[in-house]
């Protein structure tokens, strides 16, 4: 469970550093085929590499994604496409759900546009715990670690934000 609460602790803090630090779509509401375009035009002015780049949604995202024709059915697009309903890559950038995300949350960035740091290793300690009885004790496995947005406030950028990192987010 500690495990568990850890990761999503750090998938929290990674999307919190992506989202503070991305450029606002020109849109709103749910991703939109030219909202997908627009990202994928915006990261590669920008010099983004191609193979490092991931569009990253929310399940109430998804829901949308897959109401859109062009990325569900082969006869508009080609076996690209999501023939299967289930999330693969759109105009060849993979497609990532990430359950963190609030509904109205995605973004789409290149790896070099997010950056994050662990320690060198978890660190463990124990202690006894009488208050549980005999023999009881507590433990604890904790890891230190960093993300950083990148990419701030080059020429191509706006103020404040990552020429790497596009997407939205209703509740900002």
């Amino acid at each position: 469970m500690a495990a568990s609460a850890h990761g999503r602790m750090f998938d929290r803090d990674l999307v919190d550093a992506a989202m503070s630090a991305r450029k606002e779509v020109s849109a709103t509401g749910n991703i939109t085929r030219d909202l997908v375009l627009e990202m994928i035009e915006y990261l590669a002015k920008n010099f983004a590499r191609k193979d490092q780049i991931g569009l990253f949604i929310s399940p109430a995202q998804k829901t949308a994604m897959l109401k859109i024709s062009e990325f569900t059915q082969a006869q508009i697009f080609g076996n690209a496409v999501i023939p299967s309903g289930t999330i693969g890559s759109v105009y060849g950038v993979p497609v990532i759900e990430a359950p963190i995300l609030a509904d109205a949350e995605f973004f789409m960035a290149d790896k070099d546009g997010l950056a994050y740091a662990l320690q060198k290793a978890p660190a463990y300690d124990e202690q006894k715990a009488i208050e549980y009885g005999a023999g009881a004790m507590k433990r604890t496995l904790d890891q230190l670690y960093g993300v950083k947005a990148l990419q701030i406030d080059t020429a191509t950028a706006p103020s404040g934000k990552s020429a790497l990192i596009i997407g939205y987010n209703d509740g900002v």
